[in-house]
């Protein structure tokens, strides 16, 4: 399978905006949560990579399924799989410019 091309990946994380982490209030892509996506034309798959902003994050379950349902419902007929890594460790350097500025940082 090959991933499909960069403008599908560059609108999964325009969408994966409107996920937030619900203890900070700041969306995943912005605090450098989501670490890779890879998009399957053929097999209508999506695989995502996420790390938490904390190990031991109480809204993992709900960040990895708000995660998945946003692309789903975007990229209608794919299937998304949401996997937690635990290395890299999430780390505040990972924070965009713009999540630096919502967070006043």
């Amino acid at each position: 399978m090959k991933p499909t091309d960069n403008i599908q990946i560059a609108l999964a994380l325009d969408e994966l905006k409107q996920v937030l982490d619900p203890e900070i209030g700041i969306n995943i892509v912005d605090l450098g949560m989501v670490q890779n996506i890879d998009m399957y034309e053929q097999s209508k798959s999506i695989q995502v990579a996420l790390i938490l902003t904390s190990e031991f994050c109480p809204m993992a379950d709900s960040i990895k399924e708000n995660t998945k349902n946003t692309l789903e419902h975007y990229f209608s007929g794919y299937i998304a799989t949401v996997t937690l890594l635990s290395e890299p460790k999430w780390n505040a350097d990972m924070i965009s410019d713009e999540g630096k500025r919502l967070l006043n940082l």
